[in-house]
């Protein structure tokens, strides 16, 4: 997955992930060609079509449940933390130290 720095930065700056970048972050499973996609679809659902019927049906809230909870709860506990050093005297005091080290720094040209 993303990490939650890449993740912010591609929140503020409203960069995409590309189709290969998302696959190799595990946010897809394969690129497909727009003309292949039909076929992919169907070879997928008939490799899933061969799998026990009961078993699917019983995976898939489990998983459902899983993603939920992990998206509801470790998220905003990531961010409320993440949020909260930046309230505090240190992270004041290292901003300014960062900007007075940026003005002292000659500009390049």
């Amino acid at each position: 997955m993303v990490g939650m720095l890449k993740a912010i930065e591609r929140v503020y700056t409203r960069k995409r992930i590309s189709a290969e970048d998302a696959v190799v972050r595990g946010l897809s499973n394969r690129v497909v060609e727009h003309n292949q996609l039909l076929t992919e679809a169907r070879a997928l659902a008939a490799e899933l079509s061969t799998q026990p019927r009961g078993a699917l049906r019983e995976s898939k809230p489990s998983v459902n449940l899983y993603v939920r909870r992990n998206i509801e709860t470790v998220p905003s506990e990531i961010i409320e933390r993440r949020f909260a050093r930046t309230q505090g005297p240190e992270h004041g005091a290292a901003v300014a130290g960062h900007d007075r080290q940026a003005e002292a720094e000659p500009a390049e040209a």
